[in-house]
Parts: structure tokens; sequence; C-alpha cells
């Protein structure tokens, strides 16, 4: 009798994946929807046909103005110039030029970062890092050129990289922002933070407990999937996270002084869209794609409390005085912001890292967010980290990202903590 049960259990759950492969949705920006260290299959496999609820974005974004046209005002990009696959070296006078204009990186700085990443397999791979204060790009080193996995220009400013967890930053922008949420409120979550399931086990509303509790903090740190869907699905909405998404740049052309194409976002429709889908939009399995210019550039909006910076690769370019009229989000919000990034690095998703003798001085001087999903182009698992330092008083704001296969020598994360690592011993070294 227990065999037969067995068997039809079995069966039961042959016949329901074989069902649910055949709706599944490819993703054009990953083959497979690894997130943060998973290994989940790229399905929209739908169980529910209940459609993601109008309450409460409907609510929330009544007399919200959407700033966004204000926020990102479409520039001329036509007279920008173009960057190179790879900038040139440092000239006899110490200087990096392109097109006899001087350059704002800094050449011990880039030559460094670029030894980093060639003494480690010389990966896809790049780093940008930008001074908090002004917007100017301190750094912008990449591994393998861009030609050899069928692209053209810097690595950095290849907006194809899946967003994957880096837009949870969305999600929660807009939720501290909007709804004024406690990121420590203790919510009952079922199924995991690995996965956000098609039967919805993560949608139910179980009390907190012992085995069944996350708040924002931990979510964030830990970059749970199942808690930022929930959040979404329950509290959020899809509008707001639409909303907020658009402030923080995707499909407009963020502001520099360069050619710097808008990083591309589909997302789901309301009105054809089950809440798994939703959900997993939330939590960054979205049909979301970023360069590493774009991610530092609203990183660098969160350090400032959320006031962008036009981003300027070029020493003659006139620093602009109040570019925004408006912020990306609230003062508070980015307050909020920075101190969950914490988690990231204690006890989050990142502390592995920064637990390592070579980085563990910066555990408590950096915040952050990672990133981590399996992409196409090029292929490979796609690895982020997007962070500041210092947490208490920002200075430099790093994105990083790197595409890895079977073997590999580094990822974002230990990517990044080597820029911020290289970063503090230099301004350390020229103060002596």
């Amino acid at each position: 009798m227990y065999i037969t049960r067995k068997r039809k259990r079995y069966l039961r759950y042959y016949i329901f994946s074989l069902c649910i492969a055949g709706i599944c949705l490819a993703a054009s920006f990953s083959s497979s929807s690894n997130n943060e260290e998973t290994d989940q299959p790229n399905s929209d496999g739908i169980e529910s046909t209940k459609k993601p609820s109008n309450t409460p974005q409907n609510e929330v974004l009544d007399g919200v103005e959407k700033k966004t046209a204000s926020l990102l005002e479409e520039q001329n990009t036509d007279a920008l110039p173009q960057i190179p696959n790879r900038l040139p070296p440092a000239s006899d006078d110490g200087y990096i030029y392109l097109n006899n204009r001087r350059l704002t990186i800094d050449p011990d700085y880039q030559a460094s970062l670029t030894d980093f990443i060639q003494q480690h397999g010389n990966p896809k791979a790049t780093i940008v890092a930008v001074d908090i204060k002004t917007g100017r790009i301190l750094a912008m080193a990449q591994g393998e050129d861009t030609t050899t996995w069928g692209q053209q220009g810097h690595t950095a400013l290849y907006t194809g990289f899946p967003a994957a967890s880096i837009f949870k930053n969305v999600t929660a922008a807009s939720a501290l922002d909007i709804l004024s949420f406690d990121e420590d409120k203790q919510i009952g979550l079922r199924g995991g933070c690995a996965s956000v399931h098609s039967r919805g086990i993560w949608l139910k509303d179980i009390p907190p407990s012992r085995h069944y509790r996350m708040t924002l903090r931990l979510a964030y740190g830990r970059s749970c999937n199942g808690f930022f869907a929930k959040m979404a699905v329950n509290e959020v909405g899809l509008g707001s996270i639409e909303e907020y998404a658009s402030r923080f740049g995707w499909g407009h052309i963020i502001p520099t002084d360069f050619k710097l194409k808008a990083s591309p976002i589909i997302a789901p429709k309301a009105a054809e869209s089950s809440i798994h889908t939703v959900g997993r939009f939330a939590a960054g399995f979205g049909l979301v794609g970023l360069s590493a210019m774009h991610a530092a550039w609203f990183t660098v909006a969160i350090a400032n409390d959320g006031v962008p910076k036009k981003l300027t690769l070029f020493t003659d370019t006139p620093a602009p005085i109040n570019y925004y009229e408006h912020r990306l989000f609230a003062k508070e919000t980015g307050v909020k912001l920075r101190d969950i990034m914490k988690k990231t690095t204690n006890g989050g998703t990142a502390s592995s890292v920064f637990r390592k003798r070579r980085y563990r001085k910066l555990k408590s001087l950096v915040g952050g967010k990672t990133g981590t999903l399996n992409g196409n182009a090029p292929k490979g698992l796609t690895n982020w980290f997007t962070g500041i330092m210092p947490l208490d008083n920002p200075e430099i704001a790093i994105a990083a990202v790197t595409v890895t296969g079977d073997l590999w020598f580094i990822k974002g994360p230990h990517l990044a903590a080597e820029g911020f690592r290289q970063w503090h011993d230099l301004k350390n070294s020229r103060m002596k």
C-alpha cells in the first residue's frame, strides 16, 4: 500500500513537471535562473491564474507625481564621444588621454585593477569606481575584450548583463520610500530564499515563527527571493516597482559625458501576468539588463541620499550644480538603504569574501548588494557586486561584474573587494 501511494505521488509530480515545462517562457537575458548561488530552472511555470492585485500600488501612486521625466532629462548624445574597446595607457606625464582630452581616471588605480584582473584568469569582467561627491570616474578596468564574445565597446558600458538581484535595490527603495516599510518588521515566510516557487508557497500568510520569519534587512543581505516576491505582491505592487525602476534609470539614457546606451527592461504586464511572474520580476528574475556604468550611477545616488550625479570621464567637463530638480527618492530612504547594505558584507551573500584576511579590515566600512544569474551574451554565470565605502560618510562607489564558466578565479564580490582595498590603501599612502 505504501509503494502504491509513493508511485502515485511520483506520477502526479512527473505529470505536473511536464505541464510546467510545456508553458515555460525562455528569457532572452538568461538561460537558467541561477540567482544568488542557486540553480533553479528559468521557467515561468504558472500554477495559479490569479492576476496581480492593483492594490496597493494604485492607492499608493494616486497623488504621487511621477517625476522621472524631469529626473532623467533626455540628453543629446550625438555630440558625445564614443569610448573605445580599451582605454589608452598613461602618457609620459602620468595622465591618461583620449582624443587629446585628459581623463578623470586615476592611472595608478586603473593599472593596478587591470593587473589584478589579468592575474586572475583575465575573465569577462569589469569594474567601475566613481567619486561619490563629484561623479568623476576613477577607474573602469576590464578583462577579456568584448570583441571575443561578439560585442563592441568597453565592457563597463555593455548593457546586456542580466541585472539579477541588483534589481532588488529598486524593490527595496520603492517599499521604503512609498510605504515607509519597516526594515526590521518580521514577516512569516515559507518556501525558503533560493527561488520563487511557482506553487506560491512564499505567498502564504503565516505568522512569523522561529523557522519561518524574515525581515527586509535580512532578506536584502541574504538576497532572499521569496521575501522580495511576497513583499512586492502583497505590499508594493507592480506599478510602484516599474515607477522606481524608471527612476533608477532603466529605459533611460543616464547623464554622462560620453555615449552610453540605456539599460533595457521588459516589465510584466499587470493584466496578463500571474502573481508568480510579478514576484519573480521583483526578486530579480525578470528581463532586465544592466551595465556596470549604470549600476555605479544609481549606487552613487544611494550614497548621496537619493541625489544622482552626472558621471564624467573627461576633466574638462563642467561639473553641474544641482543637476536634478528632484531626488530619486527621499533622504530617509537613502539612509535606510545604506544601513541594510551592511548586512550583505556582514552575514550576507558577500560575507565570505570580506572574511578573508586581505579584505577583513573593510568589513565594517563596505556595504552593497550582490547578484547572480546565468546569461547568454556572454554565456556564463554573471556575478555582481555594487557597493559604497565608507558607509557612514561615502566617498567611493564601485560596480563590479564577472562572467564565469566551469573554471573561475574571481567573482564580482571578490573583484569589488579588491577595488575597495586598493583605493583604501592608495588613499592612505598618498596622505602620508
